[in-house]
């Protein structure tokens, strides 16, 4: 997963990747499918917000906020208990009202 600023597609470069997240710096990310959903949450900041995809290296379902703007990572995982093999978070999909300016809530499907 990545971002890129594009403002100034004629003057691209490698310095416009504002972050980059791949399973190779990273165990919990898989095989991702499906979009990100990108929100503003609570504390004013946007994020890319999905799942660790299939196929990681730990095997445990994650759900990945980045930061847009500085990417930072903060993972949401469940690592404890007997979860088996192959848990992932495949995509996910967000639900708020018009008149909410904030997702209220993350739905996920698995795989």
């Amino acid at each position: 997963m990545f971002a890129l600023d594009v403002t100034t597609p004629a003057s691209f470069s490698a310095a416009n990747v504002l972050w980059d997240l791949t399973g190779q710096n990273d165990s919990d990310l898989g095989y991702t499918v499906g979009q990100p959903v990108i929100g503003r949450l609570h504390d004013g900041n946007y994020y890319a917000i999905f799942g660790n995809g299939y196929s990681s290296e730990r095997g445990c379902p994650v759900l990945y906020l980045v930061n847009l703007a500085s990417g930072a990572v903060r993972r949401l995982s469940a690592t404890e208990g007997n979860l088996g093999s192959g848990n992932n978070v495949a995509e996910c999909t967000s639900a708020r009202p018009a008149s909410a300016a904030h997702p209220c809530s993350i739905s996920t499907r698995t795989g």
